[in-house]
C-alpha cells in the first residue's frame, strides 16, 4: 500500500516541481473619452495568444485594473458607441498604467461588386485611418461586408481580390454605407506566394508589411496567407514585405516591392527550430569600456512587438533566444533606469531607450550612460494626489522636443531615469489640474522636481461647416504662437478631437492668448482665444468648405 502510494505521489511532485505557474502583473488606468469625460463600465479585455486571459470593467470614476501576462498582452477596450481601442502591453519594461481615449465610432457597411454590378465574394476590405487604426473584413457570398466602430474621421478604403482592387477615401461623419467597384481590367494586385508550402502551414504564415501605403498594412501589418499559400496585396507606395513561417527559414528574408509589381516570391529553404530561436550574443559596456551588469534587455521585431528579455551577466555579456529567423531587423531595449542605451538618434520611447541592430546574429555592442534618476510625489494645489495623470518631459537642449510621455500611479509617483541635460515637466490631472516643472538633471544622482501649480482654464466649443452643420473627428490643435511655432510641451501646445457632435473641450491651458487651428486641415479657420483662470471660455471655430 505504501509503495503504491509513493508511487503515485513522486512523479506528480515532480511534475508540480516542474510546472513554472505564469506571472502576472497588474495595469491600470483611466478610460475618458474626447472630451476628457471618464467612461464608467467601459469593458477591458486581456488578449495573449488569440485567447483572453482576462477581463474586467472600469469603475465610476472610469479607471480600471486588470492583470496581464509578464510575457506581454494586448488590450481591448470598447464601450458603446466608441471605437475599440487596442493597446499592447509588451511585458515588463512596459509602463504599467495605461490611460485610455476613446473615440466614437460609427457602423461602416457596403458591397464589393465588379463593373456590372454583380457581388464579389471574398474580395479582403480595408478601412485605414491615418495613424490611428486599420480594420480589415472579408466579403460574403453577397458581397456585402461591414465594419463597427470606425472612427469619424477621414478613412481610406481598399478592396482587393487576386485579379484586381478598387478604392475609395471619405470622412465618415455617422453610420454609412459604401459600395466599392473593381475594375475589369487595368489594376491588377500583387500576389504575395511562399513557394513550397504545405496547405496546413498557410495558417502559421504571415505577411507583414511595412511602409507609408497605409490600406497595405493591414493588421498593423500583418496578413495571413490563404490556403494555397498566396495573398493578394494591393500596393500604392514602395513598401517592405517580410514573409515569417513558424519553424522554418523563408528567403528572402523580406522584399521591397513596389506598384505594378505582379508578384513577390518567398521560398522555404530550411527548417527553423521556433523554440530554440535565434541566439543574440553581446556585451554592455561604457565608453570607457567599464563592464555592466545586471541590467534588463528586450528585444523587439520591426513592428514592435516582444522577442524576450535577459539579465545581462556579471562579465558584461547577455545571450537572449528569440523567434526569430537568422538576419532579421531587431531592436534592443533598455528600461529608464540607472543606465541607459546611447543610441545616435536618442531612441527612448515606451519608457525605454533603444539600439537597433540590422544583423542579430552578430554580437551585439551596447553602449550605455548613467542616468539621473527622477523621483517625485505630485500633489495639486490642494494637496490632493495627481493620479493617473499625464507626464510629459521635454528636452530643452533640444527645442523642447517630448523626450518621455508617462503616467503617474494612483499615489501620483513617479520613478524614471533620464539622460543628463536640462528638463521641463509637464503634469497633467484628469480634472484639469497642471503643475510644471524645470530641473537640470546630473548623471548619477537622484532628482526631486520642485513642481509648482500652473494657474489654468479650459475651452469648450463646437466645430460647424459652412452650413451651420456640426464637424464630428476633426483634430485640432490649440497652440501659443500664432505662426505655428509649437513647442513640445503641454505647456504650450494641446491635441484635441471633435465627438459626434462637433463638440471640443480641452483642459488645462495656461491663462493667456491661444490660437486653434486645424492639425491637418487647413480648412479649420485659425482662432484667437484668451485663456482665463478657472473659467470655461466658449469659442466658434468654422470649417470651411
Amino acid at each position: 500500500m505504501r509503495r503504491a502510494l509513493l508511487t503515485f505521489v513522486l512523479p506528480l511532485t515532480a511534475a508540480l516541481a516542474q510546472a513554472k505557474p505564469a506571472v502576472f502583473v497588474a495595469i491600470e488606468g483611466r478610460i475618458v473619452d474626447v472630451l476628457g469625460d471618464v467612461i464608467p463600465a467601459a469593458a477591458v479585455r486581456a488578449i495573449a495568444a488569440a485567447r483572453e486571459v482576462g477581463h474586467t470593467t472600469a469603475d465610476g470614476e472610469g479607471i480600471y485594473r486588470i492583470s496581464l501576462p509578464a510575457s506581454g498582452a494586448e488590450l481591448h477596450v470598447t464601450a458603446p458607441g466608441k471605437v475599440t481601442a487596442r493597446l499592447a502591453w509588451r511585458g515588463l519594461v512596459t509602463s504599467r498604467v495605461r490611460n485610455v481615449v476613446l473615440e466614437d465610432g460609427a457602423r461602416f457597411s457596403g458591397k464589393v461588386q465588379d463593373e456590372l454590378g454583380h457581388p464579389i465574394e471574398g474580395a479582403i476590405v480595408v478601412i485605414a485611418v491615418p495613424g490611428v487604426t486599420s480594420l480589415t473584413t472579408t466579403s460574403d457570398a453577397a458581397g456585402a461586408y461591414a465594419f463597427t466602430g470606425v472612427p469619424l474621421r477621414a478613412v481610406m478604403g481598399r478592396a482587393t481580390t487576386v485579379t484586381s482592387w478598387g478604392e475609395f477615401s471619405r470622412r465618415v461623419m455617422a453610420d454609412c454605407v459604401q459600395d466599392i467597384t473593381l475594375p475589369s481590367q487595368g489594376r491588377a494586385a500583387c500576389l504575395v506566394r511562399v513557394r513550397e508550402l504545405a496547405g496546413e502551414q498557410a495558417a502559421d504564415t504571415h505577411v507583414r508589411v511595412f511602409g507609408p501605403d497605409l490600406a497595405a498594412v493591414q493588421n498593423d501589418g500583418r496578413v495571413t496567407l490563404r490556403p494555397d499559400g498566396t495573398a493578394p496585396l494591393a500596393l500604392r507606395s514602395v513598401c517592405v514585405i517580410e514573409a515569417t513561417l513558424k519553424g522554418f527559414v523563408l528567403s528572402p528574408g523580406d522584399r521591397m516591392v513596389g506598384p505594378g509589381a505582379p508578384f513577390a516570391d518567398f521560398n522555404v529553404t530550411g527548417a527553423h527550430d521556433a523554440e530554440k530561436g535565434t541566439l543574440l550574443t553581446g556585451r554592455v559596456r561604457t565608453l570607457t569600456n567599464r563592464i555592466v551588469s545586471g541590467l534588463t534587455l528586450v528585444a523587439r521585431d520591426r513592428s514592435r512587438c516582444e522577442l524576450g528579455s535577459t539579465i545581462v551577466d556579471r562579465d558584461g555579456t547577455f545571450r537572449l533566444r528569440v523567434v526569430l529567423p537568422p538576419d532579421r531587423f531587431c531592436r534592443m531595449g533598455l528600461a529608464l533606469g540607472e543606465w541607459l542605451l546611447i543610441d545616435d538618434d536618442r531612441t527612448i520611447v515606451d519608457g525605454c531607450s533603444w539600439a537597433a541592430t540590422s544583423n542579430p546574429t552578430e554580437s551585439i555592442d551596447l553602449l550605455v550612460e548613467r542616468t539621473g534618476a527622477v523621483k517625485s510625489m505630485l500633489r495639486g494645489p490642494a494637496g490632493v494626489q495627481f493620479a493617473l495623470a499625464d507626464v510629459v518631459v521635454a528636452d530643452c537642449e533640444f527645442a523642447h522636443r517630448p523626450l518621455l510621455q508617462t503616467t503617474t500611479d494612483r499615489a501620483g509617483r513617479i520613478d524614471f531615469g533620464l539622460p543628463p541635460g536640462n528638463y521641463e515637466l509637464m503634469a497633467i490631472a484628469h480634472d484639469g489640474q497642471v503643475c510644471g516643472a524645470e530641473m537640470r538633471v546630473a548623471a548619477g544622482q537622484v532628482h526631486a522636481p520642485q513642481w509648482q501649480p500652473v494657474p489654468t482654464g479650459e475651452v469648450v466649443g463646437i466645430l460647424r461647416d459652412h452650413t451651420g452643420q456640426p464637424m464630428p473627428g476633426v483634430e485640432l490643435v490649440l497652440n501659443t504662437e500664432a505662426n505655428g511655432d509649437v513647442r513640445a510641451t503641454a505647456r504650450h501646445m494641446s491635441r484635441i478631437l471633435t465627438d459626434r457632435a462637433g463638440r471640443f473641450r480641452c483642459r488645462g491651458l495656461p491663462i493667456g492668448p491661444w490660437w486653434i487651428n486645424g492639425v491637418a486641415d487647413a480648412r479649420v479657420d485659425s482662432t484667437p482665444v484668451d485663456v482665463v483662470v478657472n473659467k470655461s471660455v466658449t469659442a466658434m471655430v468654422a470649417y470651411r468648405q
